[in-house]
Protein backbone atom coordinates (compact mmCIF):
# COMPACT_ATOMS: atom_id res chain seq x y z
CA UNK A 1 0.00 0.00 0.00
CA UNK A 2 1.31 3.10 -1.06
CA UNK A 3 0.54 5.70 1.74
CA UNK A 4 0.94 9.36 -0.23
CA UNK A 5 1.24 10.33 -4.05
CA UNK A 6 3.71 8.34 -6.01
CA UNK A 7 7.02 10.60 -5.86
CA UNK A 8 7.21 9.76 -9.98
CA UNK A 9 4.12 12.63 -9.99
CA UNK A 10 6.79 15.66 -8.49
CA UNK A 11 8.81 17.54 -10.66
CA UNK A 12 12.15 17.69 -9.34
CA UNK A 13 15.67 19.12 -10.59
CA UNK A 14 17.94 16.16 -11.69
CA UNK A 15 21.01 17.71 -10.69
CA UNK A 16 19.39 18.67 -7.61
CA UNK A 17 18.04 15.16 -6.74
CA UNK A 18 20.87 13.07 -7.90
CA UNK A 19 23.00 15.03 -4.96
CA UNK A 20 20.76 14.49 -2.66
CA UNK A 21 20.52 10.57 -3.20
CA UNK A 22 24.04 10.76 -3.48
CA UNK A 23 24.51 12.56 -0.30
CA UNK A 24 21.46 10.55 1.26
CA UNK A 25 23.16 6.91 0.08
CA UNK A 26 26.28 7.30 1.98
CA UNK A 27 25.05 8.49 5.30
CA UNK A 28 25.92 6.30 8.73
CA UNK A 29 22.75 4.19 10.21
CA UNK A 30 23.32 6.25 13.22
CA UNK A 31 20.56 8.48 13.05
CA UNK A 32 18.11 5.37 11.74
CA UNK A 33 18.13 4.30 15.15
CA UNK A 34 16.17 6.87 17.26
CA UNK A 35 13.80 6.09 19.69
CA UNK A 36 14.29 2.29 19.99
CA UNK A 37 14.80 2.53 23.43
CA UNK A 38 12.15 3.49 24.58
CA UNK A 39 9.64 1.00 22.50
CA UNK A 40 11.94 -1.54 24.08
CA UNK A 41 10.84 -0.40 27.48
CA UNK A 42 7.30 -0.91 26.47
CA UNK A 43 7.89 -4.69 25.50
CA UNK A 44 11.11 -5.84 27.18
CA UNK A 45 11.98 -7.14 30.08
CA UNK A 46 15.09 -5.34 32.26
CA UNK A 47 17.63 -7.94 31.65
CA UNK A 48 16.62 -7.59 27.51
CA UNK A 49 16.47 -4.00 27.63
CA UNK A 50 19.78 -3.76 29.40
CA UNK A 51 21.36 -5.85 26.73
CA UNK A 52 19.88 -3.56 23.96
CA UNK A 53 21.07 -0.38 25.71
CA UNK A 54 24.39 -1.36 25.56
CA UNK A 55 24.31 -2.74 22.15
CA UNK A 56 22.72 1.04 21.58
CA UNK A 57 26.02 2.95 21.62
CA UNK A 58 27.75 0.11 19.43
CA UNK A 59 27.53 0.36 15.99
CA UNK A 60 24.72 -2.41 14.53
CA UNK A 61 26.55 -5.63 13.09
CA UNK A 62 23.80 -6.02 10.03
CA UNK A 63 22.82 -3.10 8.06
CA UNK A 64 20.16 -0.80 9.32
CA UNK A 65 17.06 -1.10 6.94
CA UNK A 66 15.05 1.60 5.61
CA UNK A 67 13.06 3.14 8.10
CA UNK A 68 12.52 7.12 6.85
CA UNK A 69 10.44 8.88 4.65
CA UNK A 70 10.04 12.48 4.36
CA UNK A 71 11.95 15.30 2.22
CA UNK A 72 15.90 15.96 2.02
CA UNK A 73 17.34 19.73 0.96
CA UNK A 74 20.37 19.85 -0.55
CA UNK A 75 23.27 21.91 0.61
CA UNK A 76 24.44 23.87 3.46
CA UNK A 77 21.52 24.13 5.89
CA UNK A 78 22.11 27.01 8.67
CA UNK A 79 18.70 27.01 9.72
CA UNK A 80 15.66 24.60 9.23
CA UNK A 81 12.23 24.37 11.40
CA UNK A 82 8.50 22.86 10.65
CA UNK A 83 5.56 22.79 12.52
CA UNK A 84 3.29 20.19 12.71
CA UNK A 85 -0.02 18.44 14.76
CA UNK A 86 1.56 15.73 17.62
CA UNK A 87 -0.86 12.48 15.89
CA UNK A 88 -3.20 10.91 18.07
CA UNK A 89 -1.72 7.17 18.02
CA UNK A 90 -5.45 4.76 17.43
CA UNK A 91 -6.07 2.34 19.90
CA UNK A 92 -6.08 -0.62 20.22
CA UNK A 93 -2.76 -1.61 18.44
CA UNK A 94 0.17 -4.11 19.15
CA UNK A 95 3.22 -2.07 20.17
CA UNK A 96 4.18 0.37 17.59
CA UNK A 97 5.92 3.27 17.32
CA UNK A 98 6.63 6.47 15.28
CA UNK A 99 8.81 9.57 14.95
CA UNK A 100 8.30 13.01 13.14
CA UNK A 101 11.36 15.39 13.24
CA UNK A 102 13.92 18.39 11.34
CA UNK A 103 17.42 17.44 11.14
CA UNK A 104 20.57 18.50 9.55
CA UNK A 105 23.22 15.92 8.39
CA UNK A 106 26.57 15.73 6.69
CA UNK A 107 27.10 13.06 3.76
CA UNK A 108 30.28 11.54 5.74
CA UNK A 109 28.01 10.97 8.89
CA UNK A 110 30.12 13.05 11.09
CA UNK A 111 27.58 15.54 12.18
CA UNK A 112 24.03 14.61 12.68
CA UNK A 113 21.15 16.85 14.41
CA UNK A 114 17.53 16.35 15.05
CA UNK A 115 14.73 17.31 17.05
CA UNK A 116 10.97 16.47 16.91
CA UNK A 117 8.62 14.11 18.46
CA UNK A 118 8.31 10.44 19.57
CA UNK A 119 5.30 8.54 19.79
CA UNK A 120 4.59 4.64 20.90
CA UNK A 121 2.09 2.73 21.36
CA UNK A 122 1.30 -0.56 23.38
CA UNK A 123 -1.92 -2.19 24.79
CA UNK A 124 -4.18 0.15 26.18
CA UNK A 125 -0.76 2.31 26.94
CA UNK A 126 0.81 5.14 24.78
CA UNK A 127 3.33 7.54 25.15
CA UNK A 128 4.18 11.53 23.21
CA UNK A 129 7.45 13.35 23.79
CA UNK A 130 9.73 16.03 22.38
CA UNK A 131 13.46 14.90 21.77
CA UNK A 132 16.66 15.69 20.48
CA UNK A 133 19.54 13.81 19.37
CA UNK A 134 22.83 14.20 17.58
CA UNK A 135 25.59 11.80 16.44
CA UNK A 136 27.54 11.35 20.16
CA UNK A 137 24.72 10.17 21.61
CA UNK A 138 23.80 8.29 18.51
CA UNK A 139 20.70 9.04 17.94
CA UNK A 140 19.53 8.16 21.61
CA UNK A 141 16.46 10.82 22.02
CA UNK A 142 17.45 13.30 25.01
CA UNK A 143 14.07 14.31 26.70
CA UNK A 144 12.39 18.11 25.87
CA UNK A 145 8.75 17.15 27.38
CA UNK A 146 5.65 15.13 28.00
CA UNK A 147 2.82 16.12 25.08
CA UNK A 148 -0.37 15.82 24.30
CA UNK A 149 -1.94 14.39 21.21
CA UNK A 150 -3.19 17.31 19.32
CA UNK A 151 -0.73 19.93 20.45
CA UNK A 152 0.54 22.44 17.86
CA UNK A 153 4.81 22.02 18.18
CA UNK A 154 7.23 23.48 16.38
CA UNK A 155 11.09 22.42 15.88
CA UNK A 156 14.08 24.23 14.66
CA UNK A 157 18.02 23.85 14.50
CA UNK A 158 19.99 26.98 13.75
CA UNK A 159 23.69 26.95 13.23
CA UNK A 160 25.52 30.14 15.30
CA UNK A 161 29.81 29.98 14.84
CA UNK A 162 30.80 26.69 16.05
CA UNK A 163 27.24 25.83 18.11
CA UNK A 164 24.07 25.00 16.97
CA UNK A 165 20.72 25.75 18.59
CA UNK A 166 18.23 23.03 19.31
CA UNK A 167 14.92 24.64 20.13
CA UNK A 168 11.35 23.03 20.65
CA UNK A 169 7.95 24.82 21.39
CA UNK A 170 4.70 23.62 22.72
CA UNK A 171 2.42 25.96 21.54
CA UNK A 172 -0.65 24.54 23.25
CA UNK A 173 0.67 24.20 25.96
CA UNK A 174 2.67 27.42 26.12
CA UNK A 175 6.46 26.44 26.57
CA UNK A 176 9.27 26.03 24.69
CA UNK A 177 13.12 24.52 25.51
CA UNK A 178 16.29 25.35 23.90
CA UNK A 179 19.56 23.44 24.41
CA UNK A 180 23.16 25.13 22.28
CA UNK A 181 25.03 22.47 21.38
CA UNK A 182 28.77 22.60 20.53
CA UNK A 183 29.84 20.86 17.68
CA UNK A 184 33.07 19.63 16.48
CA UNK A 185 32.13 18.70 12.85
CA UNK A 186 29.95 22.17 12.63
CA UNK A 187 27.68 21.17 9.89
CA UNK A 188 29.26 22.80 7.05
CA UNK A 189 27.30 21.26 3.72
CA UNK A 190 24.94 19.58 5.70
CA UNK A 191 21.71 18.10 4.37
CA UNK A 192 18.56 19.64 5.49
CA UNK A 193 15.82 16.50 6.54
CA UNK A 194 12.27 16.88 7.23
CA UNK A 195 11.33 13.16 8.06
CA UNK A 196 8.67 10.52 9.51
CA UNK A 197 10.41 7.44 11.24
CA UNK A 198 10.04 3.80 12.33
CA UNK A 199 12.30 3.21 14.94
CA UNK A 200 14.63 0.51 14.74
CA UNK A 201 15.68 -2.00 17.42
CA UNK A 202 19.19 -3.49 17.88
CA UNK A 203 19.13 -6.75 19.02
CA UNK A 204 22.35 -8.36 19.85
CA UNK A 205 21.01 -12.03 18.55
CA UNK A 206 19.06 -10.80 15.72
CA UNK A 207 20.63 -7.30 14.59
CA UNK A 208 18.73 -4.36 13.44
CA UNK A 209 14.98 -4.22 12.63
CA UNK A 210 12.00 -2.22 11.98
CA UNK A 211 8.96 -2.15 14.91
CA UNK A 212 5.54 -1.73 12.89
CA UNK A 213 4.55 1.94 12.55
CA UNK A 214 2.26 3.06 14.96
CA UNK A 215 -1.24 3.71 13.12
CA UNK A 216 -2.31 7.26 13.01
CA UNK A 217 -4.54 9.87 11.40
CA UNK A 218 -1.72 10.86 9.24
CA UNK A 219 0.59 14.14 9.85
CA UNK A 220 0.75 17.39 7.91
CA UNK A 221 4.19 18.83 8.43
CA UNK A 222 3.69 22.73 7.83
CA UNK A 223 5.61 25.95 7.55
CA UNK A 224 9.22 24.62 6.29
CA UNK A 225 11.78 26.41 6.71
CA UNK A 226 14.99 26.27 5.45
CA UNK A 227 18.27 29.47 5.69
CA UNK A 228 14.78 31.40 5.95
CA UNK A 229 12.59 30.52 3.61
CA UNK A 230 10.29 27.79 2.15
CA UNK A 231 11.97 25.29 0.52
CA UNK A 232 11.07 24.54 -3.58
CA UNK A 233 10.22 21.20 -4.81
CA UNK A 234 12.87 21.36 -7.38
CA UNK A 235 15.33 21.69 -4.38
CA UNK A 236 14.01 18.87 -2.94
CA UNK A 237 13.91 15.05 -3.13
CA UNK A 238 11.52 12.93 -1.38
CA UNK A 239 12.22 9.21 0.92
CA UNK A 240 10.33 6.41 1.02
CA UNK A 241 10.30 3.40 2.82
CA UNK A 242 8.70 -0.19 4.00
CA UNK A 243 7.93 -0.77 7.38
CA UNK A 244 8.27 -4.61 8.85
CA UNK A 245 4.39 -5.17 7.68
CA UNK A 246 5.49 -4.52 3.86
CA UNK A 247 3.25 -1.37 4.04
CA UNK A 248 4.96 1.60 2.18
CA UNK A 249 5.49 5.08 3.39
CA UNK A 250 5.76 8.13 1.28
CA UNK A 251 5.63 11.76 1.40
CA UNK A 252 2.74 13.72 0.02
CA UNK A 253 4.27 16.64 -3.16
CA UNK A 254 5.57 19.10 -1.20
CA UNK A 255 3.23 22.31 -2.03
CA UNK A 256 4.33 26.17 -1.16
CA UNK A 257 5.91 25.17 2.30
CA UNK A 258 3.75 22.25 3.58
CA UNK A 259 3.66 18.17 3.05
CA UNK A 260 1.98 15.32 4.33
CA UNK A 261 2.31 11.72 5.97
CA UNK A 262 -1.04 9.44 5.11
CA UNK A 263 -2.28 6.54 7.51
CA UNK A 264 -3.00 3.92 6.03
Amino acid sequence: MLVGYPIEQAHVDPVVADEVRRRAARRLPTPRLVGFAVVAALTATAGVLAALSLQRFDAPTTPVPPNQAGYLWCCSVRDVSAEWVVPTLRHPAPVGAEAVWVGAQTDDGRFFLQVGTNEFVSPGSTSYQAFWSDGPLHGMPQALGTLAPGDVVRARLVRAGGSWMVTFADRTQGWTHHVRIAYHAGGQGALAEWIEEDPVAVDPVRGSRLFRMAKTQGTTVRDLVVNGAPPSLAETTPETFSDATGTTFAPTVLLHDRFRFRPW
